[in-house]
């Protein structure tokens, strides 16, 4: 069975993310061949599943007999709500996370029967060490603000171990207690994620934290966030939380959320005098908070996915391929204004485009006030002996590029009608994969959902 994985280079989490599904998929199906797509590529080869990661390309959509899409909403777009119900499944990660995505779709009348609350899994990092209740583990990720953590960070406190992710500076207070560590190796940071008994867990958002489960799973003791909806995730039982104030998130869908530092000290005083026997209590809870919400995700994961591999099953792709003989006459539409020198690339996207050319018409219609195209375009004569259709329109006032397509519209000869800018490159395959597409379709109307832009 061929799945695709399909993300983009700033895709949260993903390189986790990947691992948890291709195991999870493993317990699904025996045999499974995972391909890596990136989002921007204009190709994507057939498979039975397509698992996008925060991102779609909705032209790859037809590619895979079926469609999931896992997403943050912290990093989603209001404006891409409308494009979830053409998934077979929409899963996330948080209870928060299933209210905001059905809140969004209920509000613009659209179907949310396909969004799913999957729960997640994060990997087990813990070496089994033995628990260092004075020892504390900060890890600082981009875009958030520890450094009020570490200017609270009393001289009688715990250590505390900050962990500096790649690009990522803080105000570095000189303290015997405060230790940083900076290009950290796997091995060391595993061993010392494992010995920290307590862990500051701050995230913005609501959302899944690999940080939070990891820590769970090595028995320590979380210092986090107590936000307007609580997470799923942290429960009074190994939580201390530090008060927070929601405000509203700029980038994404649901809140954000500030953390307010007074209530630290109360927190660190109360895990200073509490026993050891107490403390270990509390890891042990946190492990099977842990290991219950990790067995739901696998449980929920198979379930969802047998019902998806057995409609998949019923669906048939439509392949078709059509010979040259088979396509139809279309009409190529180009507007274009004052761009001579740039005009030599719509130029040689017409002459190496492998749509055959005896079923092409080419519609230019140039509104220039100077730099015509007269000396570019061929002459009729030439055209007739190469049997080439081109008809270049001369306006002789300025219009919108509105009116321009919609002269081409008018003017054309056939039914169907492909523009083609003046700016944009075009590869060979370009008119035929979307003539094609709108034959197998059977719509009205394709288009293009990625651009590939190159800075020249």
């Amino acid at each position: 069975m061929k799945i695709n994985f399909i993300y983009g280079n700033i895709t949260p989490n993903i390189s986790i993310d990947i691992e948890v599904l291709r195991l999870a998929l493993k317990k699904c199906k025996d045999k499974i061949e995972l391909k890596s797509v990136n989002v921007m590529e204009y190709k994507c080869e057939d498979a039975i599943l397509n698992v996008f990661f925060n991102y779609a390309n909705l032209g790859f959509l037809n590619k895979a007999k079926g469609n999931i899409i896992i997403l943050e909403h912290t990093c989603f777009q209001k404006e891409w709500i409308e494009y979830l119900p053409l998934f077979d499944i929409v899963f996330v990660k948080t209870e928060y996370s299933y209210e905001v995505f059905k809140s969004h779709l209920k509000e613009r009348g659209l179907p949310y029967d396909n969004l799913r609350n999957i729960g997640w899994k994060s990997p087990n990092i813990y070496m089994n060490n033995d628990k260092d209740y004075d020892e504390v583990l900060l890890y600082c990720k981009k875009d958030f603000d520890y450094n009020k953590i570490i200017e609270a960070w009393g001289s009688k406190y715990p250590n505390l171990n900050v962990i500096l992710d790649k690009d990522v500076t803080v105000k570095k207070k000189e303290q015997s207690n405060i230790i940083y560590h900076s290009e950290i190796k796997t091995e060391e940071f595993h061993k010392l994620f494992s010995i920290c008994g307590i862990h500051i867990c701050l995230s913005e958002y609501l959302t899944y934290d690999n940080m939070i489960t990891q820590a769970k799973l090595g028995k320590s003791i979380i210092i986090g966030m107590k936000k307007c909806n609580s997470s799923e995730l942290l429960k009074d039982e190994f939580t201390y939380f530090l008060d927070s104030k929601k405000r509203k998130n700029l980038y994404g869908l649901g809140s954000r959320f500030t953390y307010d530092i007074n209530s630290l000290e109360k927190h660190i005083k109360s895990i200073q005098n509490s026993s050891e026997e107490h403390l270990e209590n509390m890891g042990i809870y946190a492990v099977e908070d842990a290991s219950k919400l990790q067995s739901q995700f696998t449980e929920t994961f198979k379930r969802e996915m047998k019902v998806l591999f057995d409609k998949t099953m019923k669906r048939n792709f439509n392949r078709k391929i059509y010979k040259n003989s088979e396509l139809p006459n279309i009409s190529i539409v180009t507007p274009t204004f004052n761009r001579k020198a740039m005009f030599r690339l719509p130029i040689y996207i017409y002459n190496s485009m492998d749509y055959p050319k005896d079923k092409v018409e080419w519609i230019i219609i140039d509104d220039s006030t100077e730099q015509k195209l007269d000396d570019l375009i061929p002459k009729k004569e030439y055209c007739e002996a190469n049997n080439m259709d081109i008809n270049y329109i001369k306006l002789d006032k300025r219009v919108s590029i509105g009116s321009k397509r919609n002269i081409g519209c008018e003017v054309a000869k056939h039914d169907i009608i492909v523009f083609m800018d003046d700016d944009d490159y075009y590869y060979p395959e370009s008119f035929k994969n979307r003539v094609s597409e709108l034959l197998r379709s059977e719509k009205d109307c394709v288009l293009c959902t990625t651009i590939g832009c190159f800075e020249i």
